[in-house]
């Protein structure tokens, strides 16, 4: 694949990006950060005004999910936040209480099962009927850790790592955790299913990409950033990575050899890269990954194919 990279910098938060993803119904990038909003950017990648606020609050937004046509976001004190698009006839923003310690995951399970993971350890199921309903909880007791990423595998199969380096399959049906089948010495922070191969691939605060078959036996670790891997985007053989190293790194997943990386020099970030997202644009057919950090900043870079 050659690929012809360009940014574009976008600003406008006070505080580190958090999270970010691309909302579909409105067609825009959504971040969170620090500053306690949550901003939607211009559709046009040409577009050099300002980013419109969504959410303002007093606290951190550490979280953003879509859940059928809506935006979620959670914030540092564990409230839930919805936004409704346009067009839907009730775009004002609600919030509820969900956990104690934090939102720092939301994932939509099911077309109408929501999951958010706390800072508490505890994971909370929630549904929709006219009004957020409390579901009750996705498994019994918590992690010792903060809930850091809930990845799927496929129907039925999760994974849910934690701050305390565990990560764990979750079954859905009875609502339980396994035995901790990986370990990352302080945190698992985001991973993927490889189906071809039947592996998770994983990375966490050691730094580390990590490959573990489904009964937990490790396969292979490999050094990917010096410091925390925070996230990871893929795209049919490609895969990129961000870390507390200010890098965002481009692997050949089936290989995991890195095939490229973009730092301050390549126009990147200059503190560490908290957020990543990924999109292939219909109109372009290129490659799209938004990035966010410590050092306020969002980035938008295109891969062209050729």
């Amino acid at each position: 694949m050659e690929t012809d990279h360009k940014t574009k910098r976008w600003t406008g938060h006070n505080g580190a990006i958090y999270d970010l993803l691309f909302w579909p119904k409105v067609g825009q990038w959504i971040t969170s950060g620090g500053d306690g909003l949550v901003v939607a950017w211009p559709r046009e990648r040409e577009t050099e005004g300002q980013g419109e606020a969504l959410f303002h609050h007093h606290e951190a937004f550490f979280a953003l999910g879509t859940w059928g046509d809506a935006l979620m976001a959670g914030t540092a004190g564990g409230e839930l936040f919805m936004k409704r698009p346009p067009d839907s006839g009730n775009s004002d923003g609600k919030r509820w209480k969900a956990h104690d310690l934090g939102v720092f995951v939301l994932a939509s399970i099911e077309p109408d099962v929501l999951l958010s993971g706390g800072g508490d350890g505890r994971g909370r199921l929630w549904g929709w009927q006219g009004e957020l309903i409390d579901l009750g909880p996705a498994w019994s007791g918590g992690f010792d850790g903060k809930v850091r990423c809930v990845v799927s595998g496929g129907p039925g199969h999760w994974l849910v790592g934690s701050s305390d380096g565990t990560g764990r399959m979750w079954d859905r049906k009875n609502l339980r955790l396994s035995t901790p089948v990986m370990h990352h010495a302080g945190g698992l922070y985001c991973g993927l299913w490889l189906s071809a191969k039947k592996v998770w691939i994983t990375g966490g605060r050691d730094g580390h990409l990590r490959v573990t078959q489904p009964n937990g036996h490790e396969v292979l670790a490999v050094p990917a950033h010096e410091g925390a891997i925070y996230r990871m985007a893929t795209y049919g053989e490609w895969m990129w990575t961000t870390g507390r190293d200010g890098q965002i790194k481009m692997w050949d997943m089936n290989r995991l050899e890195v095939l490229g990386k973009i730092g301050v020099q390549e126009g990147g970030h200059k503190r560490s890269v908290n957020a990543l997202g990924l999109r292939r644009t219909t109109e372009s057919g290129h490659i799209e990954l938004l990035s966010g950090g410590e050092d306020r900043c969002v980035i938008l870079h295109h891969w062209g194919e050729h």
